[in-house]
């Protein structure tokens, strides 16, 4: 007997209320799965590219806690040394060496989390917007001001600035230390696939 999976897009949930005030530990519990998925590709030996992370590629299992899944592997690719690749991707959230068709590497990932953290967050693509996000209590605040140093950090301009996913990962605080007071719910779903 096949176990039953439901599953929403992260693109999809934004417009739930599950991203309002009460939802924030939710989406933030999704982004750590991501910057732990992307980790784990980032550390196999040789590394895994995915070239094309972005909201509408992550899926949100609905379980308590919610899990958050990477996909869409069509793009992805190991990791070559200095050598100019094809510009691949979705636009709105592709690095800067990988828009210009320049080398580029595990950095490429990072700069898109940096967007997908950003999107997810505020629903734009606006790095000011998250200082200007609404929060409820010390707890959240704190919670988007992590959120906004590493979305910086993964923004930054020139691949060897950013961190390694793994540095990334290790910089967000895990959701028990983030809020007391933030329910982290599930959200309600529509697609089911049966596996």
């Amino acid at each position: 007997m096949g176990r039953r999976w439901e599953f929403r897009r992260v693109q999809q949930l934004r417009s739930n209320a599950v991203f309002e005030a009460d939802g924030h530990a939710f989406a933030y519990k999704i982004l750590l799965d991501v910057a732990r998925g992307m980790t784990y590709l980032h550390k196999l030996t040789p590394v895994i590219l995915h070239l094309d992370l972005k909201p509408a590629n992550i899926l949100v299992e609905k379980s308590v806690p919610p899990k958050g899944k990477i996909t869409d592997f069509g793009l992805s690719r190991f990791a070559r040394n200095s050598l100019p690749q094809p510009k691949v991707g979705t636009e709105k959230y592709m690095a800067p060496e990988v828009a210009q068709r320049k080398p580029y590497g595990p950095a490429a990932d990072v700069f898109s989390f940096g967007r997908v953290i950003i999107w997810t967050i505020t629903g734009e693509l606006c790095p000011e917007l998250i200082s200007s996000t609404s929060f409820k209590g010390q707890e959240d605040a704190c919670l988007f001001q992590t959120l906004d140093e590493v979305a910086s950090s993964c923004l930054e301009e020139e691949p060897h600035m950013r961190p390694h996913f793994f540095q990334v990962y290790d910089r967000l605080p895990t959701p028990s230390t983030i809020t007391t007071t933030t329910k982290i719910v599930p959200p309600p779903t529509t697609t089911k696939i049966v596996l």
